[in-house]
């Protein structure tokens, strides 16, 4: 398969620094509620599957809450499983947002417009999982996620990248998922 050219990097324009050191601290789960406007909700069968997930897992996606209003801005499913669970305290993201600040963050903690989406690669994965450990891929839904990526269209090159090299093409095998039929390159 031939080599693609990438574009010209474009050139960024200066962000302010990221926080990656935020507060985090253990509180009281109780002292905290869902915040009014989420707009997320989650059906019975991912509600079973993120319970799944919890027993499996444990907690390894931290709540974000807001101290100045006691809301939680991004696990509110989450919270609701440990308060279930007999949890009372549990560490979480803390900011100091108002108002305005703090629905904008509610939205872009789950917003798909700004995340990433699985592509066909993850086919193998799900299958090698759902021959080693059979009970947690049903539990964790592994073959409603497996069915959706197979109904992903195939990847369609940018035209940016339609440029080949055809001196890079050697030790290139262009290969085919047999689940969803999704080709890539790989190199011998």
């Amino acid at each position: 398969m031939p080599k693609l050219k990438a574009p010209s990097p474009r050139p960024q324009a200066a962000s302010p620094a990221i926080n990656a050191r935020p507060e985090i601290k253990p509180v009281r789960l109780s002292d905290y509620v869902p915040h009014p406007d989420n707009p997320r909700e989650i059906a019975a069968d991912a509600d079973a599957g993120l319970n799944a997930s919890l027993r499996a897992f444990g907690y390894v996606d931290l709540l974000v809450v807001n101290k100045r209003t006691r809301r939680i801005l991004h696990g509110n499913q989450r919270h609701r499983h440990l308060l279930a669970a007999g949890v009372t305290t549990a560490p979480c993201i803390i900011v100091d947002l108002d108002d305005a600040r703090e629905r904008e963050l509610l939205i872009s903690m789950n917003n798909p417009q700004i995340c990433g989406t699985f592509t066909a690669d993850l086919l193998p994965l799900i299958e090698k999982l759902r021959s080693e450990i059979p009970q947690d891929a049903v539990a964790l839904r592994l073959e409603a996620l497996r069915e959706e990526i197979a109904k992903q269209p195939a990847f369609e090159t940018p035209k940016e990248f339609q440029e080949f090299d055809e001196t890079a093409a050697d030790g290139i095998t262009l290969c085919k998922c047999p689940v969803c039929g999704h080709e890539h390159a790989h190199k011998d």
